[in-house]
């Protein structure tokens, strides 16, 4: 299988083209163009697509050939504004952009600052209500709801 891997630097997506490189796949990778790529280890067989998600006009490209997406991109830093363009508007851009492909398949990582920790009893699943304080906390938890709501 041949898996688009955005936020492939990042902590989550570094371990995560390993991972799939380990289990045969081919990995293209998404990065921001400015990114350093040098001490990730990576060989010649991932290949490296440079796109900022915010701003890129065209992304569809970027789905040529591929059977898969993981979408791990997110923004850790900047304020508020910094990070939901980054998370929110970018994934919006990518999934319009994914539509226009033959691409179906898609992973998403989201958060699990997005949940209601006191209807958790504990443990987190994918049914557990999602925290409606949100907005009394950081710009990070906002924009990963939102990006999951996309």
């Amino acid at each position: 299988m041949r898996v688009l891997v955005t936020g492939a630097n990042g902590f989550l997506g570094k371990h995560t083209v390993a991972r799939l490189r380990e289990r045969g796949h081919r990995v293209r990778a998404m990065v921001r163009p400015a990114a350093r790529l040098d001490r990730l280890g990576w060989t010649d067989d991932v290949e490296v697509y440079r796109a900022d998600l915010r701003v890129h006009r065209e992304l569809s490209s970027a789905f040529e050939g591929i059977d898969a997406l993981m979408h791990l991109a997110a923004c850790v830093s900047g304020d508020e504004d910094v990070q939901f363009q980054s998370s929110v508007i970018g994934t919006e851009r990518l999934l319009d952009a994914m539509s226009r492909t033959a691409v179906r398949r898609i992973v998403f990582a989201s958060s699990i600052v997005v949940y209601d920790w006191s209807q958790a009893c504990g443990e987190v699943s994918v049914d557990d209500p999602l925290d409606q304080e949100i907005y009394a906390r950081d710009g990070y938890d906002v924009a990963k709801l939102w990006q999951e709501q996309v």
